[in-house]
């Protein structure tokens, strides 16, 4: 019969296995590009080991951040989420505004892409979309700043496919990666 401590150091073998797995995705071919040309493997690597020795790991107030975005986009009521995703709502948009204009900011910036790397916290990947994709869809209604992140959002999205992320998440969850 194996120990408690076998089968806890059993069990962290196996998700690291899955995290590698989950690393060597996005290395393979981060956007259109696979294999993975020298220059985009060094710029992972750094990030992987920037995120590895502390300078970009994702915080507990971040994971909790990143949960009340997914919250606020993703009600549990079916009829609400479809309020809030397809209405036209001036109230909905000064909520965005006072509530995710700085998160907003801050994502279309860059400042939030070690948010893509969180593999561990699926939820973070579709935090970030809502920040990049549809939160300035209703921020900068009608003017050409609501497809000013589109780019950064796609990168993100096709690196968390390739990761496998999206077979974790819920299917309203996984309405933002498509």
């Amino acid at each position: 019969m194996r120990s408690a401590q076998a089968e806890q150091n059993a069990d962290l073998e196996r998700k690291f296995a899955s995290l590698l797995k989950k690393v060597e995705s996005i290395a393979q071919g981060i956007d259109e590009k696979a294999p993975a040309t020298a220059e985009t493997m060094a710029h992972i690597k750094k990030s992987l080991l920037s995120i590895h020795s502390g300078n970009k790991r994702v915080t507990m107030a971040e994971i909790e951040r990143s949960r009340e975005i997914c919250n606020f986009m993703i009600p549990d009521d079916m009829e609400k989420c479809l309020a809030l995703w397809f209405d036209q709502s001036s109230e909905t948009d000064d909520k965005i505004w006072a509530n995710f204009s700085e998160d907003v900011s801050c994502a279309s910036m860059g400042l939030y892409e070690h948010w893509s790397y969180a593999v561990d916290q699926p939820h973070m990947i579709v935090a970030l979309t809502i920040l990049l994709d549809q939160f300035p869809r209703k921020m900068y209604r009608g003017t050409k700043g609501m497809y000013t992140s589109d780019k950064m959002c796609c990168k993100y999205v096709k690196r968390a496919i390739r990761a496998g992320i999206d077979k974790e998440l819920n299917p309203k969850e996984r309405i933002f990666l498509l």
